[in-house]
């Protein structure tokens, strides 16, 4: 996608980036916005063709008293699908009946998560019903640290 492109999807430290390249084509500066190209790569993923994966990247395993990242949701529903956003991606269709294993392979392949551990309150699928009791997802993830965006 052209240099342009690239500059409206930039994701830079956990926030959205919102950067027209060559806004102005009057700039002598941004005359090429739209004749060079580049990649965005999939999460886990680098390099100039994106052909590379990524490094884990994180705390160091041998440290200790760390805190994990907790996240928790709420899905009330009794069919359909949903969908999660993280930073600039947003997941493949989650199945208001997905299983631990399904989120948990959503959010590893969609984000690029290493390792999330996915739970569930009450039953063994995602949504409940409005009148069951409510199930909470909680998403740890135990090698990104820190403060990550819900």
């Amino acid at each position: 996608m052209s240099i342009r492109r690239l500059s409206l999807e930039a994701d830079v430290d956990s926030s959205s980036l919102r950067f027209d390249y060559g806004a102005d084509p009057n700039n002598m500066q941004t005359f090429d916005r739209d004749n060079i190209l580049g990649c965005k790569c999939d999460p886990g993923y680098e390099g100039y063709d994106c052909s590379k994966r990524s490094c884990p990247r994180g705390d160091d395993p041998v440290t200790t008293n760390q805190v994990d990242e907790i996240q928790a949701l709420k899905c009330t529903a009794t069919g359909g699908v949903f969908r999660l956003q993280y930073r600039t991606s947003t997941s493949t269709d989650i199945p208001f009946n997905a299983r631990v294993s399904a989120l948990r392979h959503i959010l590893k392949t969609s984000f690029g998560f290493e390792d999330p551990v996915v739970t569930y309150s009450s039953g063994t699928q995602a949504c409940t019903a409005p009148a069951s009791p409510a199930n909470i997802i909680t998403v740890t993830f135990p090698v990104d640290h820190g403060d990550i965006p819900p």
